[in-house]
């Protein structure tokens, strides 16, 4: 327990003075106390630079003057030097000494001796406040190897633990150095090198054993099974193995990439693909997308079907045909039977090619047009045929001729094209 105290500073009166007040130990000033004393406080006291120096009544030297008041002696707690009748905090204990050396300590727990005294720590007990320069440099060396040697100083016992690196057996603790130039191991080993008790296997601890055999060991060490689609690979039955996991995002325009520790990487990639659309060629993949050189197949004819190949080339198929249609007259002057067209299986109507009534017998002729020329007034009766597979036409009358008003025979010739 720490010693705790309240010093109260008490000048020393000198009794050696001249007049009425030097008898009462009182002074003005430092003139009037005798020599190896100066004037504190009214009162003479004593001028010291150690406590030794002190009399009994005012028996510490605080400031370079005696006083009085309660002090720790030596091998009480203490924090400071100004604590200590010694003048000497060490260890946290007033210390007859500086007692600063490596393996030095006022401490009986360190020194077996009391509290107070600087003595040295025992040999081989660890130094608290080792000497680095002396504990390092050597196979197995640091400041955790520093220890005493029974007189005050720090001394390196620069012996390797187990797995720490060695020259020879007597680098190691243990006593056992593996092969030669290996780490400390705790089991003795043949005294030539034993490389051939490597058996490449992470997976196995390799030992040797003194009549030069080796064993083998299984252990659960961390290992790489190669797969990256694996995490926390580890040795098994000294078989390497790791929890399996999949990557995949869907998209066929990324890499699915494991990264080995459960999570997954999807870089894009350049491959071909099909982006879907016919009308483009060379698809491949490009910033995590499909896509393709886009190119047309339209030849400008309404008679063929136009149609893109996927890969740079067209279908342009098909022909126009030609099929007309004859509105003959009821034969009494009134409405006859109508003009009916059909375009063959897979066209429609595409144009009307001619439309037109006759005063005289109507002719059919597609091929010549003699007599189906033109007639726009005719024909726009028939432009809602346009797209359609059939078309109907009635005849009528009109067309300025002589039979004016009398309901005419008519022919309807279409343009079938590829629908």
């Amino acid at each position: 327990m720490q010693r705790s105290f309240t010093a109260v500073l008490v000048p020393t009166m000198m009794l050696a003075c001249s007049d009425s007040r030097r008898g009462l130990g009182m002074c003005v000033d430092s003139g009037d106390c005798p020599a190896g004393s100066i004037c504190v406080s009214s009162a003479c006291v004593t001028l010291c630079d150690r406590h030794q120096d002190c009399p009994p009544e005012a028996p510490a030297c605080v400031n370079g003057w005696c006083q009085s008041g309660a002090y720790s002696h030596d091998g009480e707690a203490c924090q400071n030097d100004a604590e200590c009748l010694s003048n000497i905090c060490a260890d946290g204990v007033c210390c007859d000494a500086r007692c600063d050396e490596p393996c030095g300590s006022c401490l009986q727990a360190a020194t077996q001796i009391r509290n107070g005294i600087c003595a040295p720590i025992p040999l081989a007990e660890t130094d608290s406040d080792p000497d680095t320069a002396v504990c390092s440099g050597s196979v197995g060396c640091g400041a955790a190897n520093c220890v005493c040697d029974g007189l005050g100083s720090a001394v390196a016992d620069c012996k390797a633990a187990d797995g720490e690196p060695c020259i020879t057996a007597g680098d190691c603790a243990s006593n056992f150095c593996e092969c030669i130039d290996g780490p400390c191991t705790a089991r003795r080993c043949v005294t030539a090198p034993c490389g051939s008790c490597d058996d490449s296997d992470v997976c196995t601890d390799d030992l040797c054993n003194v009549n030069g055999t080796c064993d083998h060991v299984a252990n659960t060490s961390p290992c790489d099974d190669g797969n990256p689609c694996t995490h926390s690979d580890r040795c098994a039955q000294q078989v390497c193995g790791g929890t399996t996991y999949a990557c995949s995002d869907g998209n066929l325009c990324t890499d699915d990439l494991c990264n080995g520790d459960g999570t997954c990487s999807f870089p894009n990639n350049a491959s071909p693909c099909d982006d879907g659309n016919l009308c483009t060629y060379s698809d491949h993949c490009a910033a995590g997308g499909c896509t393709g050189t886009t190119y047309g197949c339209d030849d400008g004819s309404l008679c063929t079907k136009d149609s893109c190949n996927g890969d740079g080339t067209c279908n342009n198929t098909g022909s126009c045909d030609d099929v007309c249609a004859f509105s003959g007259p009821s034969g009494d002057g009134t409405i006859g039977p109508p003009a009916v067209v059909n375009c063959p299986a897979g066209k429609i109507i595409v144009s009307i090619k001619y439309a037109r009534y006759f005063c005289g017998g109507a002719v059919c002729d597609s091929a010549s047009g003699a007599d189906c020329l033109a007639n726009g007034l005719a024909a726009a009766g028939v432009d809602g045929c346009i797209g359609q597979t059939s078309c109907t036409w009635q005849n009528g009358r009109g067309c300025g001729d002589p039979c004016f008003g009398v309901y005419k025979p008519g022919a309807l010739t279409v343009v079938c094209a590829p629908n």
